[in-house]
């Protein structure tokens, strides 16, 4: 990307130095120069450069690495949920047929 920025500066002209070396040469009036002639400069405000570039956050390696231990997380914390929701169903089973399945008792009185 290219920038350019633009300014604008005023001068009397001709000035001195350059006034009797144009009428000399040219043959022209000083009230005509001064209504017609126009000198237009160009020049580099700044005579430096910025170069930006950009650079990968991470190579295939580190991105390989990054979904691996990821994925070793999701499933490592998917597994212990399962697990735990299964003790939990577990034991309200047990619960369940402990209440529901009791062996008599045979009370006996003497």
């Amino acid at each position: 990307m290219t920038k350019y920025s633009t300014s604008v500066s005023y001068a009397g002209w001709p000035n001195v130095d350059t006034r009797d070396a144009i009428i000399g040469m040219y043959g022209l009036t000083r009230d005509y120069m001064k209504e017609n002639g126009v000198v237009f400069s160009v020049f580099y405000e700044e005579l430096s450069y910025r170069k930006i570039t950009e650079l990968k956050a991470m190579d295939g390696g580190q991105l390989a690495s990054n979904i691996g231990g990821m994925m070793g997380l999701f499933i490592g914390a998917s597994l212990l949920t399962l697990l735990e929701v299964w003790e939990y169903l577990w034991q309200r089973l047990k619960g369940f047929l402990r209440k529901f399945w009791r062996p008599n008792v045979v009370q006996t009185s003497n």
